[in-house]
Protein backbone atom coordinates (compact mmCIF):
# COMPACT_ATOMS: atom_id res chain seq x y z
CA UNK A 1 0.00 0.00 0.00
CA UNK A 2 1.14 3.51 -0.72
CA UNK A 3 2.17 5.59 2.24
CA UNK A 4 1.00 9.15 2.70
CA UNK A 5 3.10 11.60 4.64
CA UNK A 6 1.85 12.49 8.11
CA UNK A 7 1.34 15.94 9.58
CA UNK A 8 4.55 17.66 10.68
CA UNK A 9 2.92 19.05 13.81
CA UNK A 10 1.60 15.70 15.04
CA UNK A 11 2.71 14.81 18.56
CA UNK A 12 4.06 11.34 19.20
CA UNK A 13 4.25 9.54 22.52
CA UNK A 14 7.91 8.82 23.40
CA UNK A 15 7.00 5.25 24.35
CA UNK A 16 5.22 4.44 21.10
CA UNK A 17 6.26 4.07 17.51
CA UNK A 18 3.65 5.30 15.03
CA UNK A 19 3.37 3.86 11.55
CA UNK A 20 3.01 6.29 8.63
CA UNK A 21 -0.46 7.25 7.42
CA UNK A 22 -1.92 5.20 4.60
CA UNK A 23 -4.47 6.13 1.96
CA UNK A 24 -7.58 5.87 4.16
CA UNK A 25 -10.02 5.55 1.24
CA UNK A 26 -8.01 2.75 -0.31
CA UNK A 27 -7.63 0.93 3.00
CA UNK A 28 -11.40 1.23 3.57
CA UNK A 29 -12.16 -0.15 0.11
CA UNK A 30 -9.78 -3.06 0.57
CA UNK A 31 -11.29 -3.84 3.97
CA UNK A 32 -14.82 -3.62 2.57
CA UNK A 33 -13.85 -6.02 -0.23
CA UNK A 34 -12.66 -8.55 2.37
CA UNK A 35 -15.87 -8.08 4.33
CA UNK A 36 -18.02 -8.45 1.18
CA UNK A 37 -16.28 -11.73 0.38
CA UNK A 38 -16.71 -12.92 3.97
CA UNK A 39 -20.42 -12.05 4.02
CA UNK A 40 -20.92 -13.12 0.38
CA UNK A 41 -22.67 -9.79 -0.30
CA UNK A 42 -21.48 -7.19 -2.83
CA UNK A 43 -21.00 -3.82 -1.13
CA UNK A 44 -21.25 -0.34 -2.65
CA UNK A 45 -19.26 2.57 -1.24
CA UNK A 46 -21.66 5.26 0.06
CA UNK A 47 -19.10 7.63 1.60
CA UNK A 48 -15.44 7.56 2.57
CA UNK A 49 -16.04 5.01 5.32
CA UNK A 50 -19.53 3.60 4.73
CA UNK A 51 -20.71 0.80 2.47
CA UNK A 52 -23.97 -1.05 1.90
CA UNK A 53 -25.55 -3.76 -0.20
CA UNK A 54 -27.61 -2.65 -3.22
CA UNK A 55 -30.86 -3.24 -1.30
CA UNK A 56 -29.43 -1.52 1.83
CA UNK A 57 -30.14 -4.58 4.00
CA UNK A 58 -26.44 -4.85 4.90
CA UNK A 59 -24.47 -1.81 6.00
CA UNK A 60 -20.86 -1.41 7.01
CA UNK A 61 -18.95 1.35 8.78
CA UNK A 62 -15.24 1.07 8.17
CA UNK A 63 -13.09 2.76 10.82
CA UNK A 64 -9.37 3.26 10.23
CA UNK A 65 -6.30 3.54 12.44
CA UNK A 66 -2.58 3.48 11.97
CA UNK A 67 -0.62 1.02 14.12
CA UNK A 68 0.72 2.52 17.33
CA UNK A 69 3.67 0.64 18.76
CA UNK A 70 6.25 -1.68 17.27
CA UNK A 71 5.03 -4.09 14.57
CA UNK A 72 3.95 -6.85 14.55
CA UNK A 73 2.61 -6.00 17.99
CA UNK A 74 1.14 -2.63 18.84
CA UNK A 75 -2.33 -1.24 18.98
CA UNK A 76 -4.92 0.88 17.27
CA UNK A 77 -7.17 3.80 18.20
CA UNK A 78 -10.56 4.25 16.57
CA UNK A 79 -13.53 6.57 17.06
CA UNK A 80 -17.17 5.53 16.68
CA UNK A 81 -19.71 8.33 16.22
CA UNK A 82 -23.47 8.44 16.84
CA UNK A 83 -24.14 9.15 13.13
CA UNK A 84 -22.29 5.91 12.28
CA UNK A 85 -24.45 4.06 14.78
CA UNK A 86 -27.61 5.56 13.20
CA UNK A 87 -26.45 4.55 9.71
CA UNK A 88 -26.00 0.94 10.87
CA UNK A 89 -29.23 0.77 12.86
CA UNK A 90 -31.24 1.45 9.70
CA UNK A 91 -30.13 -1.87 8.17
CA UNK A 92 -31.23 -5.45 8.86
CA UNK A 93 -27.57 -6.35 9.31
CA UNK A 94 -25.12 -3.67 10.40
CA UNK A 95 -21.40 -4.20 10.94
CA UNK A 96 -18.46 -2.22 12.25
CA UNK A 97 -15.06 -3.06 10.82
CA UNK A 98 -11.73 -1.84 12.02
CA UNK A 99 -9.78 -1.46 8.78
CA UNK A 100 -6.23 -1.63 10.02
CA UNK A 101 -6.84 -5.20 11.12
CA UNK A 102 -10.16 -6.04 9.42
CA UNK A 103 -12.06 -7.02 12.51
CA UNK A 104 -15.74 -7.47 11.54
CA UNK A 105 -18.15 -7.02 14.44
CA UNK A 106 -21.96 -7.26 14.21
CA UNK A 107 -23.62 -4.05 15.42
CA UNK A 108 -25.76 -5.86 18.02
CA UNK A 109 -22.66 -7.20 19.77
CA UNK A 110 -20.71 -3.97 19.39
CA UNK A 111 -23.49 -1.85 20.93
CA UNK A 112 -23.42 -3.96 24.10
CA UNK A 113 -19.85 -2.80 24.66
CA UNK A 114 -20.46 0.95 24.19
CA UNK A 115 -21.40 1.69 27.83
CA UNK A 116 -17.92 0.60 28.93
CA UNK A 117 -16.05 2.62 26.31
CA UNK A 118 -14.21 5.85 26.92
CA UNK A 119 -16.23 8.69 25.46
CA UNK A 120 -15.73 12.26 24.36
CA UNK A 121 -18.71 14.52 24.87
CA UNK A 122 -18.59 18.21 24.03
CA UNK A 123 -21.19 20.74 22.88
CA UNK A 124 -20.41 20.14 19.20
CA UNK A 125 -19.62 16.42 19.08
CA UNK A 126 -19.73 13.08 20.81
CA UNK A 127 -17.94 9.82 20.09
CA UNK A 128 -16.67 6.64 21.70
CA UNK A 129 -13.02 5.63 21.77
CA UNK A 130 -11.92 2.14 20.79
CA UNK A 131 -8.43 1.18 21.86
CA UNK A 132 -7.46 -2.17 20.45
CA UNK A 133 -4.27 -3.88 21.49
CA UNK A 134 -2.52 -6.52 19.39
CA UNK A 135 -0.32 -8.93 21.31
CA UNK A 136 0.79 -12.49 20.60
CA UNK A 137 -1.62 -12.72 17.66
CA UNK A 138 -4.64 -11.71 19.74
CA UNK A 139 -6.71 -8.51 19.55
CA UNK A 140 -8.17 -7.05 22.73
CA UNK A 141 -10.37 -3.98 23.19
CA UNK A 142 -9.51 -1.96 26.28
CA UNK A 143 -12.38 -0.26 28.08
CA UNK A 144 -12.91 2.02 31.07
CA UNK A 145 -11.76 0.92 34.51
CA UNK A 146 -14.22 -1.56 35.97
CA UNK A 147 -15.30 -2.92 32.56
CA UNK A 148 -13.95 -6.14 31.15
CA UNK A 149 -11.58 -6.18 28.21
CA UNK A 150 -13.07 -7.75 25.09
CA UNK A 151 -11.17 -10.41 23.14
CA UNK A 152 -11.83 -9.51 19.50
CA UNK A 153 -9.70 -12.20 17.89
CA UNK A 154 -12.73 -14.25 16.77
CA UNK A 155 -13.88 -11.28 14.65
CA UNK A 156 -10.73 -11.26 12.52
CA UNK A 157 -11.56 -11.57 8.79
Amino acid sequence: MAEVAGDDDEEEDDDETVTPRLDVVRVSRESAARVAANLDVPLIQRSRGTFSSADDSVRLVCAYSRTYGAAPEGGFWFAFHPYQNEFLEEAKRGFVTFAATVLLIPLAEFKRWLPGMHETISPDRRYWHMRIERKNGRFTMNRRKGHERIDLTKYLV
